[in-house]
This record gives structure tokens, sequence and C-alpha cells, in this order.
């Protein structure tokens, strides 16, 4: 079945620590469920478009204060057949950035409650 979602990509890491900048030169970067940049696999897979647009926008400060005024994010619509595993996925993912939004929790390693 064919399902649409969207992800957060970076640009601009330019001035990353050298763990990030060197998987951001190897490969495309995508904003996690826990704020952290990621490659394809740990991206967050996001229901809506306003969901994602207003993750990013909330993420922007947080994103220059780490990585650097060129930091920059884009929301991007993917599409492709999902299993029922990757649908959950995005649901999953959904709920945690629906919380870090509600809580204005953008530390990675803070957890947030899902309700």
């Amino acid at each position: 079945m064919n399902h649409t979602w969207y992800e957060i990509k970076i640009a601009g890491l330019e001035s990353a620590p050298l763990n990030v900048f060197r998987q951001y030169e190897k490969t495309e970067m995508v904003v996690g469920p826990h704020t952290r940049p990621s490659g394809a696999h740990g991206g967050a897979m996001i229901e809506s478009r306003e969901l994602a647009v207003s993750f990013a926008e909330a993420l922007k400060p947080v994103y220059v204060r780490r990585y650097g005024q060129g930091a920059e994010l884009a929301v991007v619509e993917c599409s492709g057949s999902c299993r029922g595993k990757d649908i959950q996925k995005i649901r999953t993912h959904s709920d945690i950035i629906r919380a870090r939004l509600s809580s204005k929790n953008f530390v990675p390693n803070k957890r947030v409650i899902v309700t």
C-alpha cells in the first residue's frame, strides 16, 4: 500500500562537531524524532506537513545554537509502499514529536511522555 509521510532534511552543517560532520559529508541528513541529526534510516517519519513544519520551526533555533548559523531545515514529502511496521513507525514518531512540541522539550536525551 502506498503511503505519504514527511521528513526534515538538514543542510549547512559545515561547522558541526566532527562526528556529525563526517556523517553529513557521506550521506543526506534528516532530523530524528529525538531532535538529533540522522541518516535516512534514523530519520523521523512524520504523518502531516503541518506537524513537520511546526517541528522544523521549533528546532531551527536549536540547530543554529548547536551547529551554527548555516544550519537549514527543510520539510520534504516522501511516499512509497509501507508495511504495517512502517505505518506504526510513522504514528510513533508523530506522537513523540507532538509530545516534544507540547512540552517544548528538544533535548535529545530527555524523555518525553507520549499520551
